[in-house]
């Protein structure tokens, strides 16, 4: 039995540095990167992005999935 398969535990435990140092950073008044709100979606590659006209990279939008 490999000694992956043989353990019993959370999956999600690697993550578990990351989120600590997260929190720690929102704690000390970094801005959180993942809070983006869209307010207008202008085109399939472009929208206004917590009041910015923002260029979307990150989306599959360009190729009319949405």
């Amino acid at each position: 039995m490999s000694e992956q398969t043989g353990q019993a535990g959370d999956l999600f435990s690697k993550f578990d540095d990351l989120i600590a140092m997260r929190e720690g950073l929102l704690a000390s008044g970094v801005e959180d990167p993942f809070n983006l709100v869209m307010e207008k979606v202008l085109s399939p590659t472009r929208a206004i992005c917590n009041g910015r006209d923002t260029i979307l990279l990150g989306t599959y939008n360009y190729m009319g999935m949405t």
